[in-house]
């Protein structure tokens, strides 16, 4: 795909087919249930794969990772499709966006891979949920301070949060300071990238829990 290739990503053919699959069975059950706001193809592969994508250069591949209210399987989805040794759980509250990963994660046949339908603040109260993930990641599911408070139980010491925001990602880390040191999470990187379509901002904000 070229647009990954335009943002400095290189991935085999065999895994954008898989990623290009999950697009086509997105696009798809979107004209039945709402899944995303997006329905055209070029935007959807933009503004799903490759802003999801654009997360890879932070993973190892091997990490156990948890998506906060994960929608229609993104980010986590194209990051598992793209590193096949994540193993990842995927939170979300609405049943059909959870049935909807299911079906791809049947049809891909992934392993490590559970799609499961609750709330983020029930999520530590799961088996070996509490301080037990490498990553927790989230895009555009809540504010800063909302998303830290809610993957702070579920990351084990020394792991990461990753939040996936727009331009306002720097100012809203300013903001959050307070709550964050409050948390014991440290600031440890503002990664700031563009889309190659739109040229939309896009600001990745990681932080560590302190060991």
């Amino acid at each position: 795909m070229q647009m990954l290739t335009d943002t400095g990503l290189a991935l085999p053919d065999e895994t954008c087919g898989r990623l290009e699959i999950f697009l086509d069975e997105l696009l798809r059950w979107n004209t039945q249930i709402n899944l995303t706001a997006i329905t055209g193809r070029e935007e959807a592969l933009e503004k799903h794969l490759v802003d999801a994508l654009t997360v890879l250069p932070l993973l190892v591949g091997n990490e156990r990772l948890l998506d906060l209210g994960s929608g229609g399987g993104v980010p986590g989805l194209p990051l598992k499709l793209a590193r096949n040794g994540l193993d990842l759980l995927s939170v979300d509250a609405v049943a059909k966006k959870i049935l909807f990963q299911r079906q791809v994660a049947r049809k891909l046949k992934l392993t490590g891979f559970e799609a499961w339908h609750g709330r983020a603040e029930d999520v530590p109260g799961r088996v070996n949920c509490r301080d037990s993930f490498d990553v927790v990641i989230s895009r555009a599911f809540a504010s800063l301070t909302d998303f830290a408070r809610l993957a702070r139980p579920c990351l084990r010491p020394g792991g990461w949060l990753i939040a996936m925001k727009g331009p306002e990602g720097e100012r809203e880390q300013a903001e959050a300071e307070t709550v964050l040191r409050e948390l014991h999470l440290l600031p440890f990187e503002i990664r700031s990238v563009r889309l190659p379509r739109s040229r939309a901002m896009r600001n990745l904000i990681v932080l560590k829990k302190e060991v």
